[in-house]
């Protein structure tokens, strides 16, 4: 994909997010169920300290908020996002935590876009890899995210799996129709398989870019990422919305 087309893709969602952030977070506030099974994988650093993690596309913060509340040791918690509206809510429900930084970046648009400075025990990617337009950016990302991680740290991601249920089908929303309220359409034939627009709430004015990772691009990132240590499936009302991959630490691998 081409910078101009990635940078307009990213800025859509920005778009989203600056306008529909409350009514987004308020969808968001519990905690995924996958979670406490990713949480089984969270140590306790030795010597007391405080188990750092990095949260990249933290919205509403709402993960850390979950560390806090569920693990039975401290965290010192990173938060990026590139929404301000998002950033603001996740400072609020973040309050429970004695140590937490919220960085404002793109990580649609800035293609190896510094980081927070590492390492940390934990670095996740939940809800966020299908809103990165472009495979080399996604790939990229992932590489960054894990040189981030301190030796047997645990990186994490989902993956969004709309493709495959039937209620999001009446969710999409054409490119044509959007295009139509543009006044620089986008370019079908500059798009890569797999990338959709989603409605959000029923409304046609409140589009989401996403993209639908394939098999053979996710064994790409495999070939170039930590060890799967966990692979499984969970969330939504049939258990089965997102995809988990567990990469790195020490633990013994298990699927299901």
């Amino acid at each position: 994909m081409d910078r101009a087309t990635r940078r307009r893709l990213a800025a859509l969602n920005r778009c989203f997010y600056h306008r529909f952030a409350a009514a987004f977070a308020e969808t968001r506030r519990a905690p995924w169920p996958g979670w406490r099974r990713l949480a089984a994988h969270l140590r306790a650093p030795a010597g007391g300290r405080a188990l750092r993690v990095l949260d990249l596309g933290c919205g509403n913060g709402r993960f850390g908020a979950f560390c806090a509340s569920s693990l039975p040791f401290p965290v010192a918690y990173a938060g990026v996002d590139s929404s301000v509206a998002m950033l603001e809510l996740a400072r609020a429900n973040l309050a429970r935590l004695e140590r937490f930084e919220l960085v404002r970046r793109d990580l649609g648009r800035e293609l190896g876009a510094a980081l927070p400075a590492g390492p940390f025990d934990v670095v996740v990617l939940l809800g966020v890899l299908h809103h990165v337009p472009g495979a080399a950016t996604r790939r990229v990302l992932l590489e960054a995210a894990a040189r981030c991680l301190a030796p047997g740290g645990v990186l994490a991601l989902t993956l969004w799996r709309f493709g495959s249920q039937q209620r999001f089908a009446g969710k999409t929303v054409p490119w044509e129709e959007v295009n139509r309220q543009l006044r620089r359409p986008f370019d079908p034939g500059r798009l890569e398989e797999g990338d959709v627009l989603l409605s959000f709430g029923g409304s046609p004015q409140a589009v989401r870019y996403c993209h639908a990772v394939s098999d053979d691009e996710l064994r790409g990132w495999l070939r170039e990422l930590p060890p799967v240590i966990d692979d499984y499936l969970a969330d939504g009302a049939t258990g089965d919305l997102n995809r988990y991959l567990v990469l790195g630490g020490a633990s013994e691998p298990r699927r299901s």
